[in-house]
């Protein structure tokens, strides 16, 4: 308990200090946020890593990493509906972001809303034909469907970029998917 309060304490005071200071720029305040969020994001303390992008948000409204990770931090609390909604606000001022086009359509996925799922997959592809995850996540939804042949080609796409960028532990993963397939 007193750790928290510490640590609620803490918080605004740097808030405090940050939005005081005439030498911080808006773009170093909103940056030393995010830091901090690092940090929290870090050792599961989620409540206080959408805090700091809260505070964030008030300093920059339009700064779309904030919304996206914002909703990274709803997603690992379960806040779904949050999440997709930070998403789509990051997708409003910036959408050109293929990860979050990705990611929202992850999520819409989880709610059975494939169609919206598959939109946010192509058009995550469309902006950035490099993105393994879009392809893996587009992959696993068309074999979920029995459209095998459609799988199989996402899926070593997938494996392909993975392995292209280093990310040997997704490629495996993949594979053994791969491997599955009839």
């Amino acid at each position: 308990m007193k750790f928290s309060v510490l640590l609620i304490a803490s918080t605004f005071l740097f808030s405090a200090a940050l939005v005081s200071c005439s030498s911080v720029s808006t773009e170093k305040a909103t940056q030393a946020y995010l830091e901090r969020r690092n940090s929290y994001a870090e050792k599961g303390k989620h409540e206080l890593a959408i805090a700091d992008y809260n505070q964030a948000l008030k300093i920059n409204p339009n700064f779309a990493f904030a919304y996206f990770g914002r909703g990274v931090s709803y997603d690992k609390q379960g806040q779904y509906e949050l999440a997709i909604a930070d998403y789509s606000k990051a997708l409003k001022i910036n959408p050109n972001d293929a990860y979050a086009y990705t990611s929202r359509g992850i999520f819409y996925y989880k709610q059975g809303q494939h169609e919206l799922a598959i939109a946010d997959y192509n058009q995550a592809i469309e902006i950035d034909p490099n993105d393994a995850d879009a392809y893996n996540s587009r992959g696993n939804y068309y074999s979920e469907q029995g459209k095998y042949e459609l799988a199989r080609k996402d899926l070593e796409k997938a494996k392909q970029l993975f392995l292209a960028k280093g990310d040997a532990a997704s490629a495996e993963k993949v594979d053994l998917i791969l491997r599955k397939l009839p």
